[in-house]
């Protein structure tokens, strides 16, 4: 019998109790155990993802082959059509969760002391590595014991593979670089093969992630959305200074780059990552409106984001703030910029939704 004949409920159960998906994906059971074991499809909507069954234990209060579920939240009295059935629910239910941080990969790998600049691997390390859904932690032995690192995996980090076997030739290992927001791992494997599939491995999880998105995306989206109401559109450029003409630097981008290394082949001058790249791009365009002389930095500016395609978007949001609610005394030195964001617009054009972002500032200029 269902639950629903059991405790009187009508056919709104899962709106009464804000039920979520089946018990299939929390606790990884196969699809056809509904079937197999003919219980009501509503049992497995009872107990949310996320929740933590505290007790399954036999109660003969209602009718023979009962038994209950007790929750942090609730308790819920289940028949099942046989003792047979009731038994493997209650062993089922009684199992250890999956953990949804297993392991992905492990074994040993070197760790070197990561030095710009300087190929060769500096105090090599055997370490112990273990590549989880969130991060990847190095120990000092597979035996139980403390974590000595750990890097958070986001969707910006980057690992990477050389282009070519010079390191290899210079130092008899091959070597992969894994880049995270606050520190870089350079690893080294005496085997191709190794450092290939590690690279593989950290690349597909990476995919997986939700794309990280910065609070200029946010705002982007919400004027998007306000784009009928002037006065709501106000609002949100009065309260975000994000959005605004600033005279002090910036110190992060306005869009998300990627973490990591840019290649050695770039001009003398140049950051050592997109992100360094975009904070330097960015006090270009602070120089541009005190220069008598533009040329050159716009040619800079204009050399840098067509060598670095990610930086575009970039330096689009970056012209459309320094162009928005500029002060009074301001203004006459933001022609500059203007003359910039037209160079912009004839070479290469912005992604769709900043390109909206560009249409709706350049409508609303005075």
């Amino acid at each position: 019998p269902s639950l629903t004949a059991l405790w009187g409920l009508g056919p709104s159960l899962t709106a009464l109790w804000g039920l979520g998906p089946s018990l299939t994906a929390l606790w990884g059971l196969g699809p056809s155990l509904t079937a197999l074991w003919g219980c009501d499809p509503l049992l497995l909507l009872c107990v949310g993802v996320g929740t933590t069954v505290s007790l399954v234990k036999q109660v003969h209060v209602f009718r023979p082959n009962s038994f209950l579920i007790i929750t942090a939240n609730r308790a819920i009295h289940c028949t099942a059509d046989s003792a047979e059935a009731m038994h493997h629910w209650i062993a089922l239910l009684q199992r250890p969760r999956r953990s949804s941080n297993a392991c992905i990969a492990r074994g040993w790998l070197y760790k070197g002391v990561c030095v710009r600049g300087r190929a060769p691997p500096l105090g090599l390390r055997r370490r112990w590595f273990m590549l989880t859904s969130t991060s990847l932690d190095y120990y000092r032995s597979p035996e139980p014991g403390a974590r000595l690192g750990t890097l958070a995996l986001t969707s910006l980090c980057s690992a990477r593979l050389p282009t070519d076997d010079s390191a290899f030739r210079l130092t008899g290992y091959w070597q992969l670089a894994v880049h995270g927001r606050k520190r870089s791992y350079r690893l080294y494997t005496d085997r191709q093969q190794d450092a290939v599939r590690w690279a593989t491995a950290i690349h597909n999880l990476i995919d997986g992630k939700v794309a990280v998105e910065t609070p200029t995306q946010q705002l982007i989206r919400e004027i998007k959305e306000r784009s009928e109401e002037p006065a709501l559109v106000e609002q949100t450029y009065r309260r975000n200074p994000i959005l605004r003409y600033t005279p002090h630097p910036l110190h992060s981008p306005l869009l998300p780059l990627p973490y990591g290394d840019l290649e050695p082949s770039l001009p003398e001058g140049s950051s050592g990552s997109l992100r360094g790249e975009a904070v330097r791009l960015f006090r270009c365009l602070q120089e541009l409106q005190t220069t008598l002389e533009p040329l050159t930095l716009v040619a800079s500016v204009l050399q840098t984001c067509q060598r670095l395609p990610p930086l575009r978007d970039e330096v689009y949001c970056q012209l459309i703030k320094q162009t928005n609610h500029v002060p009074p005394l301001a203004r006459p030195s933001s022609l500059h910029l203007f003359r910039l964001l037209s160079s912009m617009s004839c070479t290469f054009l912005p992604s769709r939704s900043v390109l909206h972002y560009l249409h709706f500032h350049l409508h609303r200029y005075p």
